[in-house]
């Protein structure tokens, strides 16, 4: 595989908690992420994600809560500890799986 070319991670599921969202110093914020994602051999798997900038933003404005729908694209990255997460480019929230027609 080429050094310049990321894994890219696509996925949906539900979020396990609420979003947690911290400041630093230097002015960025970061939301931090736990999604449950189905999977049919091994049951359910809990993705750990990152999210920075407008896809940050999104889920601010939107109120993401524990237990709603989400579809993410990112790509697969490394902490300082060396443990996996997907740092998110794209999100959805409150998608056709979330939606209700009206009676």
């Amino acid at each position: 595989m080429r050094a310049d070319i990321e894994p890219v991670a696509r996925f949906s599921g539900v979020l396990a908690h609420d979003i947690r969202f911290r400041s630093f110093d230097d002015g960025n914020e970061v939301a931090y992420l736990s999604i449950q994602v189905p999977m049919s051999a091994e049951g359910q798997r809990y993705i750990r994600a990152q999210a920075r900038g407008t896809a940050k933003d999104y889920l601010k404005a939107k109120g993401c809560r524990q237990g709603q729908h989400l579809m993410v694209f990112g790509v697969l990255k490394t902490d300082s500890n060396h443990d996996a997460y997907v740092a998110i480019r794209m999100v959805g929230a409150n998608t056709s799986v979330d939606w209700k027609p009206q009676p």
